[in-house]
């Protein structure tokens, strides 16, 4: 009897666990897709329901507004960087927050931290990483000597490491730099193309958008070692382009921005895609009337992706 009771025991809770799972599970599986999309050249920030293909939001873009990236803070605010600087706006499009980039500088990248933070990348001599609370009081600022003098060509999208520091790829050299908040170059990791965006996926492993290289890339940043590419004409019937910002799904998917902004006379078939490990398309999504080129994607369906 003593032995049927700790039986019992063990695995009664065990077993509310697996029905929690399976319950959360089932929530997430009938969630609609929704995700905010944007890119440059395109005069719009959208809210996109991919589960039933249609609009649900648009925020218009100002004159010189070129957007790069784009983030949701929660279902109440996002987060853009545009040419000229960064913004934080509501569904009714009232102005949060906002930063002017200085004249000479452009402003690349603007993602919001683990902590909730704004995290700001900014082109100019010298490039800046800005850190900023939601309210815009400035956190920190580092600067950084790219050795490159046009700003458009120094940083992409910067991201903060497990440990803190700040990785940015590096647009003109082919490199992923990762430096600490005083400004000290940890490694340089060179990964060839032109190096968009990075997530780290774990210290041994980061994914690498590396744009008109049409390639993106997993690497081992302390041996250099390439643990995974994918190439131009490897996906069937869906050619590289510029290839922008990579998303790691939790389902272990990656979400591919396929931008078309320089690809002149060769047509972009599909400027956003869903690819699962072993490079199956899920869906994708095509140039149209209502959407434009996209080198930007938001998953708000899925709260622990990794971008």
């Amino acid at each position: 009897m003593m032995k049927n009771n700790l039986i019992q025991k063990n695995i009664y809770p065990l077993l509310s666990v697996v029905l929690m799972l399976l319950l959360f599970c089932s929530c997430d599986s009938n969630k609609p897709k929704q995700m905010l999309i944007a890119g440059s050249g395109w005069k719009q920030i959208v809210k996109y329901d991919l589960t039933n293909q249609k609009i649900l939001w648009r925020h218009s873009l100002e004159k010189g507004e070129e957007c790069n990236e784009v983030s949701a803070f929660s279902d109440d605010a996002v987060l853009y960087s545009f040419k000229k600087g960064a913004k934080v706006v509501d569904y009714n499009h009232k102005e949060l927050w906002r930063y002017d980039a200085p004249e000479g500088t452009e402003l690349q990248s603007a993602s919001i931290t683990p902590e909730g933070h704004i995290l700001l990348g900014q082109c100019g001599s010298p490039a800046l990483i800005m850190e900023f609370t939601k309210e815009g009081k400035m956190i920190s600022k580092t600067s950084l000597d790219t050795g490159i003098s046009r700003p458009h060509r120094q940083l992409r999208r910067v991201r903060k490491s497990l440990q803190g520091n700040y990785l940015v790829p590096i647009f003109g050299k082919g490199e992923v730099w990762e430096i600490n908040p005083s400004g000290e170059i940890l490694r340089k990791v060179s990964v060839g193309g032109v190096p968009f965006a990075v997530v780290e996926l774990n210290e041994n492993r980061w994914m690498v958008s590396c744009g008109d290289g049409h390639y993106m890339l997993e690497i081992d940043p302390n041996t250099e070692k390439v643990l995974n590419k994918m190439a131009e004409n490897e996906i069937e019937e869906i050619p590289f382009r510029f290839v922008a910002q990579c998303v790691r799904l939790s389902n272990g998917n990656t979400l591919i921005c396929n931008w078309g902004g320089h690809a002149r006379k060769q047509k972009t078939v599909a400027t956003l895609l869903e690819l699962t490990p072993d490079r199956k398309v899920q869906w994708n999504l095509a140039l149209s009337d209502s959407l434009g080129m996209i080198s930007s994607v938001d998953p708000l369906w899925d709260e622990h992706c990794m971008k």
